[in-house]
């Protein structure tokens, strides 16, 4: 959140309305949240773990209210549909409206230049192809971070670098939306 006020700070400084610094900041946060759920979805059908049968319901429930016991096995499905969930809730029909609704239930400025514009599918396209790649160079940045500790080096292949990337977007997207202070608990669980 402390990002969010920040970001707002900087482009208020340039003259634009706080209203307006903050629909866009938002806009940019989601865009990239919905680009690192949609990588993860992606990297998670290419090289998510492998593991025994098991009830995709129940894993997918068990990741979403981060109760399962670290001996669950998790398969690469249940990774893809939460991926798929986060992006849908970032990218989706469902934040436009909620802009909406919020520009004219508190009368912000905005609210005076009607309806926030939708976002072009080109524009929006472009933003994710732009963003994806902070996202792999956020795994190469875990990727290093193991390489520094003695004795949990990681193997330097495109699987591992994949899925550490994978990991890396579910996580940091998952802990964005559950609001617990820097996503405390949240990306180490997964």
């Amino acid at each position: 959140a402390m990002a969010l006020v920040m970001r707002i700070g900087m482009i208020r400084a340039e003259g634009v309305s706080s209203s307006l610094a903050g629909m866009t900041t938002f806009c940019e946060v989601l865009t990239t949240m919905g680009a690192g759920a949609l990588l993860a979805s992606g990297l998670f059908v290419l090289f998510g773990p492998s593991a025994p049968a098991v009830n995709l319901w129940d894993t997918v429930v068990g990741l979403v209210r981060l109760d399962l016991s670290p001996d669950h096995p998790v398969d690469r499905w249940a990774l893809v549909v939460v991926s798929l969930a986060l992006t849908g809730i970032t990218l989706g029909p469902i934040f436009p409206p909620l802009v909406n609704r919020l520009v004219v239930r508190f009368s912000l400025p905005l609210a005076r230049f009607g309806p926030v514009p939708r976002l072009r599918t080109r524009w929006l396209i472009e933003g994710l192809l732009q963003i994806m790649p902070a996202w792999v160079l956020m795994g190469m940045g875990v990727a290093c971070a193991f390489q520094a500790i003695p004795g949990a080096e990681l193997p330097w292949t495109l699987p591992m670098l994949g899925r550490l990337t994978a990991i890396m977007g579910l996580s940091y997207v998952a802990a964005f939306l559950l609001w617990t202070p820097g996503g405390l608990g949240i990306r180490e669980f997964l």
